[in-house]
């Protein structure tokens, strides 16, 4: 990606749950296991549950995060719609946060991919199928990742991705 650096990738990957941690708190009891867990396999439907249970959900509040700690406009904007649905809409918006965007939901069903112990959703096959054609990327950058989570994505010095 000529236009994201790596710092900028891996700081939105990393922080893309971040609203989360309050949703957490607000409800802990039930938001981790029936809407967090949920959109792992079903990164677009358990994130619509999500919204309307809660009328909000941690998009939002990510987005607030990151705004409140002055992160800037493009990081929190990816923060905000990193669950959207069409990334030619995001792109029609803003082309550099739906890269963003594309990375986080081609990051996200690799590390399903890879990691589950549930068989790969529609969804998530769809999401991958689509950021990857967005992102134009070739089918090598996809199987290189996917031997590098495999090779150093269990070792225990590493964060854990989040979904």
């Amino acid at each position: 990606m000529q236009d994201i650096g790596r710092t900028e990738a891996y700081f939105v990957s990393f922080l893309q749950d971040i609203g989360a941690i309050y949703m957490m708190r607000y409800d802990s009891e039930h938001y981790a296991e029936h809407y967090l867990n949920a959109q792992l396999g079903l990164p677009l439907s358990g994130y619509l549950q999500e919204y309307e249970h809660y009328q909000t959900a941690h998009t939002f509040l990510g987005s607030v995060v990151a705004r409140r700690w002055h992160l800037g406009d493009i990081l929190a904007k990816s923060l905000l719609l990193h669950h959207g649905d069409s990334l030619q809409v995001i792109d029609e918006y803003d082309p550099k946060v739906a890269k963003m965007v594309a990375l986080i939901q081609a990051a996200n069903a690799l590390v399903y991919d890879v990691f589950s112990d549930h068989y790969t959703t529609h969804e998530v096959k769809q999401t991958l199928h689509d950021a990857i054609a967005y992102l134009n990327l070739p089918e090598n950058a996809i199987e290189s990742a996917k031997a590098a989570l495999q090779k150093w994505g269990q070792e225990p010095s590493l964060f854990l991705a989040s979904h």
